[in-house]
């Protein structure tokens, strides 16, 4: 029987082991480009451990998928629909339908429940007068007593106070010379007030008459009208004539203003001109 004997070999062959955490350097024909995907040149980018080559690569893709900053804001000015704003004002006795006329006018509607107003409230609309285009910004105002003082607030920068009483309510028609006292008081003196006698259609309760409506409106030298919310009789003539006695006003006062210069040369005095040769003398 033939038996075979295997002896391990004394020595190996030599083998040149490159250290895992290194690369190799890749020589390129110019060492300024970057053949590493590292953003280095490759003299750089040699000898860089996987470790770092891999986090360096990792934020470069972070860095793409990274969103572009944003814009600014761009605020654009929007031109003007309007070539004048009027602020109005209601102002009365409670339940004479202020808010009534302030909705058949912008809104065009009529609500028969009565809801008291609170405090204040308003409503714009706009319209066309002698080719200008004007933005009413009516003001509703509460007529009970308990908000006077939150309401005449609102007096001072008002150019159209509108005065409303109820031709069915005695009281209300009266109370118009207090309503007066207040505008005298808290307003400024070149607004342009206006009665109206409101619930004109209201035939059959009537208690003040017309003529002295007519006659008040005379003793303090402002314009009257006989209104209906419910059927929009003369609401829109009412609005629009107080809106355009302050447009006709504001022309006027614009012309005075424009007229109102000499263009005359301004003549110094001897008495300053020799003040300014002392001054040049003491500065020399």
């Amino acid at each position: 029987m033939l038996s075979v004997k295997l002896q391990a070999p004394t020595s190996y062959p030599k083998v040149t082991i490159l250290s895992e955490t290194t690369y190799p350097t890749r020589q390129s024909e110019n060492n300024d480009v970057n053949t590493s995907g590292t953003g280095l040149p490759c003299s750089q980018s040699a000898g860089f451990s996987s470790r770092q080559l891999k986090t360096s690569t990792r934020a470069d893709s972070s860095c793409s998928k990274r969103s572009p900053p944003k814009p600014k804001h761009l605020f654009v000015k929007m031109a003007k629909t309007y070539d004048y704003l009027f602020k109005l004002l209601l102002i009365g006795d409670s339940g004479v339908g202020k808010t009534c006329l302030l909705f058949r006018f912008s809104e065009d509607s009529f609500n028969t429940t009565f809801i008291s107003t609170i405090g204040i409230d308003f409503k714009i609309r706009t319209i066309e007068l002698d080719g200008k285009r004007v933005k009413l910004q009516i003001w509703d105002t509460a007529g009970q007593e308990r908000f006077r003082t939150i309401t005449t607030a609102y007096y001072r920068g008002a150019m159209g106070i509108m005065l409303v009483y109820d031709i069915s309510n005695e009281k209300s028609f009266d109370n118009i010379k207090n309503w007066i006292r207040n505008i005298e008081e808290h307003a400024s003196s070149d607004v342009e007030k206006m009665i109206l006698g409101n619930k004109c259609d209201m035939t059959d309760r009537r208690q003040v008459s017309k003529d002295r409506g007519e006659k008040l409106a005379i003793d303090y030298g402002v314009k009257f009208l006989e209104t209906s919310a419910k059927s929009g009789l003369n609401v829109e003539e009412a609005f629009y004539t107080i809106a355009r006695d302050i447009l006709n006003n504001l022309c006027s006062k614009t012309t005075d203003s424009s007229g109102g210069g000499t263009g005359k040369p301004v003549k110094i005095t001897d008495k300053k001109s020799k003040r300014i040769k002392f001054f040049k003398c003491s500065l020399l």
